[in-house]
């Protein structure tokens, strides 16, 4: 059903039920009034108004969802209106009736409901019927109901003139102006419609322009509550609506936010940036978040609208690449350090030994030069591995498999002083071809040093799980995972560095020399850990190795 049919029937229905309301009211008021005036008024005849209004209003009732014509149906109901007035001021003495004002109100009605047509319908109609029923009373065509009402010895020809020209005017002014008013109030409610369908629209796309940026949304009050939160939002923090909406923004990360330091800081700036993390699925996530005012159209701040990124991934890419040229720096400046090293070291040792051959010693002194040349072989086979990390090779690259590979150098661990009976190692991998093009004994490095540091983080036993398998790009995925007791934020931030702190008493190369491989390689290499949680390092090989580029 149209907008325009579905709001006449509502008028409709809400005029059928006071029709009822008003009329008996104005009765029952008469009624009243006959109780305790002196002047007796008539009984039957509003008793019979009572029951042709009544029944009338049972018609509409009955047509009202029969009749699909809902303009002939509210036609039919006003002319009713005229009529029921017609008789009521017939009945209450004619000219002298204090009812004909009714006609005004039958007269606005029409203008509700039909608009300007029907008001001057009404109007016309009202104006014929009473002025048929003051010439029918005048002329003595038709008997008055009760003389002592009308009064007739006072009642003159110009009197009538008059009495019908005053009401037929009341009646079209009222229905001009109430016609007017009532097209207003439908252009109004026209436009009023439109807006909203056009606010409706503008809501919507609203809507679909917050939910499609991929940065979540918070709105917040000014202190500091949230009241919204976009669905990439949600869906960036891992929670729901209800998890979220009355918080307090300040509370919702491990670390507070200073929301007061916050705002004074926000008068200075449109944007201020705040990054603090978040516990997601049990893992920590960086949030990169943009603080700014929304100002009324006075200018003053009334809410705090938060712009949010997770910068978990970013903030680890830039890591690698700070600790890529961090590297590549310490590198460059500590080979040439390591040859000036090793040069004087070969000649210490070289005259030790010359020294220890051919005097005579005693067994102090000989067990200090032993001292120091096994000092100098360990010192100059710790340059020798810096050299390998510092001092770039070039790759001997051939298509291997990694498979075999991995499996063989898992069965000479086992076969080490570092496996201890209390150690178990799980090599688990997809059925996946895994021929990729490496250097096979770079590769052996990289798989000795994690696997050996692994078991060294679980020197009480326990299991080295080994994974590999392949991304959707065909990436190689080779990780190692252990149970030892995880490490801390501060070593983790630097474990690649060389000559750190080994827990295993060695020269504290290892990872910097499997970093150095693996960049060769053209992959990357990551490092999850937690304290009292293990650690799971692992190396990152893309599908297809692109070729080094001519110097």
């Amino acid at each position: 059903m149209p907008k325009t049919d579905e709001e006449l029937k509502r008028k409709i229905l809400i005029m059928m039920t006071f029709r009822m309301v008003i009329i008996i009211t104005l009765l029952g008021s008469a009624l009243l009034i006959q109780l305790v005036s002196k002047t007796i008024l008539p009984i039957n005849p509003l008793y019979f108004l009572i029951f042709l209004t009544s029944f009338f209003t049972l018609l509409y009732a009955y047509g009202f969802n029969r009749i699909r014509n809902l303009q002939l149906l509210a036609y039919l109901q006003i002319s009713g209106d005229v009529l029921v007035t017609t008789l009521l001021v017939y009945f209450t003495g004619g000219v002298r009736s204090p009812f004909s004002s009714l006609y005004i109100l039958v007269v606005i009605t029409g203008s509700i409901l039909l608009y300007r047509r029907g008001s001057l319908y009404i109007a016309s109609i009202s104006s014929i019927a009473y002025g048929v029923l003051v010439d029918l009373l005048y002329y003595q065509l038709i008997p008055y109901y009760d003389l002592q009402l009308a009064d007739i010895k006072e009642i003159t020809l110009r009197l009538i003139y008059y009495d019908i020209f005053i009401h037929i005017f009341g009646f079209y002014t009222v229905a001009i102006l109430s016609s007017y008013l009532s097209e207003r109030l439908r252009r109004t409610h026209t436009e009023l419609r439109a807006m909203d369908q056009d606010l409706s629209g503008l809501r919507l796309l609203h809507q679909k322009i917050i939910d499609s940026m991929s940065a979540g949304l918070i709105i917040t009050d000014m202190d500091g509550e949230i009241n919204f939160v976009n669905e990439p939002g949600l869906a960036i923090l891992g929670l729901d609506d209800n998890q979220i909406l009355g918080r307090k923004i300040y509370k919702l990360f491990t670390e507070e936010i200073d929301l007061h330091e916050t705002r004074k800081r926000m008068r200075n700036s449109k944007l201020v940036p705040i990054e603090r993390s978040i516990i997601k699925d049990g893992d920590p996530l960086l949030i990169g978040m943009n603080f700014s005012y929304l100002h009324s159209q006075r200018g003053i701040p009334t809410e705090i609208i938060v712009i949010f990124q997770d910068i978990t991934e970013v903030r680890k890419r830039e890591q690698q690449y700070r600790l890529h040229e961090r590297m590549a720096g310490i590198g460059t400046m500590a080979a040439g350090i390591a040859h000036e090293i090793r040069n004087p070291l070969a000649a210490i040792h070289g005259s030790v030994q010359l020294l220890k051959d051919e005097l005579s010693l005693t067994d102090d002194q000989r067990k200090l030069m032993e001292i120091v040349l096994t000092e100098s072989v360990r010192l100059d086979h710790t340059i020798k591995n810096f050299l390998t990390y510092a001092k770039p090779k070039n790759l001997g690259r051939h298509i291997e498999d990694l498979k075999s590979l991995v499996e063989d150098m898992l069965n000479f661990i086992q076969k080490s002083p570092d496996f201890k009976p209390e150690h178990h190692i799980v090599f688990e991998k997809s059925s996946d071809d895994f021929k990729h093009e490496i250097d096979a004994n770079q590769m052996k490095q990289v798989i000795w040093n994690l696997s050996v540091n692994a078991l060294h983080a679980m020197p009480d036993g326990g299991t080295l799980k080994v994974t590999m398998e392949h991304d959707l790009h065909a990436n190689l995925i080779l990780s190692f995972k252990d149970e030892g007791e995880g490490i801390d934020q501060l070593r983790l931030s630097s474990i690649f560095d060389p000559f750190q702190q080994s827990t295993t008493g060695g020269s504290g190369l290892g990872m910097a020399i499997v970093y150095r491989i693996i960049q060769d390689h053209h992959g990357s290499i990551s490092v999850e850990s937690k304290p009292g949680s293990g650690t799971t390092i692992s190396v990152h090989l893309p599908a297809r190795t692109p070729q080094p580029l001519l110097q």
